[in-house]
């Protein structure tokens, strides 16, 4: 089984193929810029350079893919980069989308990128692939910058963040 990271270089996609790459699944990438998949180590038939508004790349990256990983960042255009990889998916006859979401999608969320969730899970629920979503919290991960210098106090939950410093 051949599976395509979309959103290889972000947290959890580089998380994504560490773990493929350890559990010895075959594995291709897809990326902005071929440099940026260095630290992956995969031969260069393994990655692909590409733009998610960029439907004939996304189609030929998934030549030949039986299953993809689709994260993506919080962006304007995520409802069309999701029709663009759902098309590609398509006419490619791939068969099974794991898409990295948001705990709790639903249109009526307060928060705008929980409602975008909502939408482009919608479309991949009408596209008629198989398809996983994840709808995670949060990940630890993402508090990267958490501080231990903070004393701790008795009985009481805290999260100590780094301050920016110029």
């Amino acid at each position: 089984m051949t599976i395509l990271v979309l959103g290889a270089v972000g947290n959890t996609g580089r998380e994504v193929v560490s773990q493929l790459k350890q559990n010895s699944f075959y594995c291709k990438v897809f990326v902005k810029d071929k440099a940026l998949a260095e630290p992956f180590h995969l031969s260069s038939s393994h990655i692909f350079e590409g733009d998610f508004n960029d439907v004939e790349s996304l189609t030929h990256a998934m030549e030949g893919i039986h299953s993809v990983y689709f994260a993506m960042p919080a962006h304007p255009n995520n409802e069309t980069w999701t029709r663009n990889v759902l098309q590609a998916m398509s006419a490619q006859h791939v068969n099974h989308l794991v898409k990295l979401s948001g705990l709790g999608a639903n249109a009526q969320s307060g928060s705008s990128i929980i409602r975008t969730h909502a939408l482009t899970d919608e479309l991949v629920k009408a596209s008629g692939i198989n398809y996983t979503l994840l709808q995670p919290n949060s990940f630890f991960k993402t508090y990267s910058g958490i501080s231990t210098q903070s004393k701790p106090v008795k009985n009481s939950t805290y999260l100590s963040l780094r301050r920016n410093r110029a």
